[in-house]
């Protein structure tokens, strides 16, 4: 199931929110996928220079990972930040949606 969560970063001189779509780990033999909320990302992070790291990282949740196509598999994370890559002119791609952006301009 993909839900949609919450990440907010401040500092001085920004307060930022983002919204970013993860995938829930279901006890459940089918691991069904909601479609609703849509995530529309507008705001993109370039990893291509840290995707290895990521997939190194994620095999500490080796136990929680699946065959290919679930979508909690290591082929399935590849083509996720493929795809977001796509939608913004790069290789792979982090994506989340911007939903308060406020830059104070002292």
């Amino acid at each position: 199931m993909r839900e949609i969560k919450f990440r907010a970063w401040d500092n001085k001189k920004k307060k930022i929110q983002y919204m970013f779509e993860v995938t829930q780990i279901v006890l459940s033999e089918t691991d069904w996928q909601t479609k609703e909320p849509k995530f529309n990302p507008n705001y993109y992070v370039n990893i291509e220079k840290t995707f290895k790291d990521k997939l190194k990282a994620s095999k500490k949740y080796d136990s929680e990972m699946r065959e290919y196509p679930h979508s909690r598999s290591y082929k399935g994370i590849r083509i996720l930040a493929q795809y977001r890559g796509l939608e913004c002119g790069l290789k792979y791609a982090e994506a989340f949606k911007l939903v308060r952006g406020l830059n104070d301009l002292k």
